[in-house]
C-alpha cells in the first residue's frame, strides 16, 4: 500500500491518494499522521482518490472504522469527506461504510467518478479546480516513483515530485527561474542556494520566477519563514526586482503573503499574469523577450 497526501491550507482541503491493497489499520494511521499534522485544521475537507486503491473491509472491521470516524466528527472534527472511484465494487464498500457512519452523525460524504463532480459537491470555483487537480498529479507521480524505486525497476515517468530550474542570462543580467507541480518549503530554500552558488551568478542580477504550472506548498507560518530566510541572504543576494509569473488566483494571494513579509524589501518583487508585463516592469525592451520567453519555455519543458 502507498499512501500520499498534501494539505492545502488556502482551500481548507487536505488531499489523500491510495494505492494497492488497503487495510484498515493503514486507513487509520494514515488518518492520524493527517490529523496530528500542524497545518490541519478541524474544519478542514477531504478528497480521497481511491481509483488505484482496494479496500477490502470485512463486516466487523466496517463498524470498528464508522466507530473512529464518528468518535472524531463527535470531537468537533468535520471529515467531511469525497471519495475518487469508477470502480462498482469500491462503491459499493464505501457506501456500506457511510451508511454505517450516519446513522447517528453529521458527517457528509460523497462517491465520485470525477474530480469536476467533487469539486461541485464541495462548492470550490475554477481556479480550486485547477489547484486541486495539479495537487493530484502531484500525488500520484510520488505514488508511482516510489513504487518504481521500491521495485528497482527505471522509472516510466519523467516527472517527479517537483522541477526546480533556472537558468542565468548574464548578456541581460537576469537569473529566470521556473516551478513545476508542488513547491517545497525546505526544497526551495535548497534550490534558491543553488542559484547562489552558480558560478554566474550576480547579487544584482534581477528575478523572474515562473510558477504558472505550480502549486506554492507553503503554510502561512513558512511563507513567513521563507521571506525571512530572502532577507537574511540579501546582504549577498540583493536583486535588483524580482517578478513572478502566476495565474491562479490563491498562488498569487500566496505569492503575496511572502511578499507582505520582505519589509523594506517588498517593493522589489511582484506578481503577474503574463510573462511580457512582468518583463516590462523588470525594464526589458522588447528585443529582449524572445531569448528570455524562449528560456522559459525550456525551463517549462518537462
Amino acid at each position: 500500500m502507498l499512501h500520499h497526501y498534501i494539505i492545502i491550507p488556502g482551500l481548507k482541503l487536505v488531499i489523500q491518494h491510495y494505492t494497492g491493497y488497503v487495510s484498515l489499520k493503514e486507513i487509520m494511521t494514515a488518518k492520524e499522521i493527517i490529523l496530528k499534522n500542524p497545518s490541519f485544521q478541524p474544519d478542514f475537507k477531504f478528497i480521497i482518490d481511491v481509483s488505484l486503491a482496494t479496500f477490502k473491509m470485512s463486516n466487523a472491521e466496517r463498524i470498528i472504522y464508522s466507530e473512529y470516524i464518528k468518535k472524531l466528527v463527535g470531537n468537533g472534527i468535520h471529515l467531511d469527506t469525497a471519495l475518487l472511484t469508477c470502480e462498482p465494487n469500491q462503491v459499493a464498500h464505501l457506501k456500506l461504510i457511510d451508511e454505517l457512519i450516519n446513522k447517528d452523525s453529521n458527517h457528509i460524504l460523497g462517491i465520485y467518478s470525477t474530480l469536476r463532480n467533487i469539486v461541485s459537491f464541495f462548492k470550490y470555483d475554477k481556479d480550486a479546480y485547477i489547484h486541486i487537480k495539479t495537487a493530484i498529479k502531484v500525488l500520484k507521480e510520488k505514488a508511482l516513483y516510489e513504487k518504481d524505486q521500491r521495485q528497482n525497476t527505471p522509472l516510466k515517468t519523467t516527472l517527479n515530485r517537483s522541477y526546480y530550474r533556472h537558468q542565468i542570462l548574464p548578456n541581460v543580467r537576469l537569473i529566470v527561474q521556473c516551478h513545476i507541480n508542488y513547491v517545497d518549503f525546505e526544497e526551495t530554500k535548497l534550490f534558491k542556494k543553488r542559484i547562489y552558488k552558480d558560478e554566474l551568478y550576480q547579487p544584482s542580477y534581477k528575478n523572474i520566477i515562473d510558477m504558472s504550472n505550480a502549486v506554492l506548498g507553503f503554510s502561512p507560518s513558512e511563507s513567513k519563514k521563507y521571506a525571512s530566510f530572502l532577507v537574511n541572504h540579501y546582504p549577498f543576494s540583493n536583486p535588483d526586482k524580482t517578478a513572478i509569473i502566476s495565474t491562479v488566483p490563491l498562488e498569487v494571494a500566496k505569492s503575496f503573503l511572502i511578499k507582505s513579509n520582505l519589509g523594506e524589501f517588498s517593493e522589489t518583487r511582484k506578481v503577474f499574469n503574463n510573462v511580457d508585463m512582468a518583463l516590462e516592469w523588470l525594464g526589458y525592451t522588447k528585443k529582449h523577450h524572445p531569448e528570455i520567453k524562449k528560456t522559459l519555455k525550456k525551463l517549462n519543458t518537462y
